[in-house]
């Protein structure tokens, strides 16, 4: 990655997270289907993940939530491409969806809960300290990271505001050596809902 590509990078990023935190980005919520979700992010990836020897291994039951399609997709291919980064060749990143039950948080249809989506690699892991300090601005797992892979350091916490903006949260777990899971949830959605 160039200077100038990590420039762009940042700058992008910084306008994005500005809008998300001051809540200038408007959110066109509708409901879509979770594994459609998933596919998309996964076809956005794939040439990616290609030239690196990574497959998906996609799973998700029919489970709509109300979300703003542009932003969750936002979402998903920050931690789908951090993922890639951190898998080594000939391995799977695994992209799942499942029911949830709701928390009080939550603005889903009542009983319908949430839907949590799953975005999980084979990858060296988070140290456990690392794990609540990687979703704030300018965080990364390791302080290399930012030169060796071109990160920002402002993907995370712009997914964790884009979440919260949905009554989401994001959580992430690992185990160092064998790989990290990053989870987030939204309201789940009748098919019959508006906007």
């Amino acid at each position: 990655i160039t200077n100038s590509d990590r420039l762009i990078r940042l700058v992008n990023d910084i306008l994005d997270f500005d809008s998300v935190e001051r809540g200038r980005l408007p959110l066109h919520r509708q409901p879509i289907e979770a594994i459609d979700l998933l596919r998309r992010a996964a076809d956005v990836a794939y040439t990616t993940a290609s030239q690196s020897r990574i497959s998906f291994r996609i799973e998700a039951p029919l489970a709509p939530v109300f979300a703003d399609e542009d932003r969750i997709l936002q979402v998903l291919n920050e931690l789908v491409t951090n993922a890639i980064k951190f898998s080594p060749p000939d391995t799977s990143i695994r992209l799942a969806a499942q029911p949830a039950p709701a928390t009080d948080s939550t603005h889903a249809a009542p009983g319908l809960g949430q839907v949590c989506f799953i975005v999980e690699d084979q990858g060296r892991g988070i140290p456990p300290e690392k794990l609540e300090r990687i979703f704030e601005r300018f965080q990364q797992g390791d302080s290399s990271d930012s030169r060796a892979l071109g990160g920002t350091g402002l993907g995370l916490a712009l997914c964790r505001s884009i979440v919260e903006q949905h009554s989401g949260r994001i959580w992430a777990e690992s185990t160092v050596g064998k790989g990290s899971k990053f989870l987030f949830t939204l309201p789940a959605a009748s098919v019959v809902e508006s906007p």
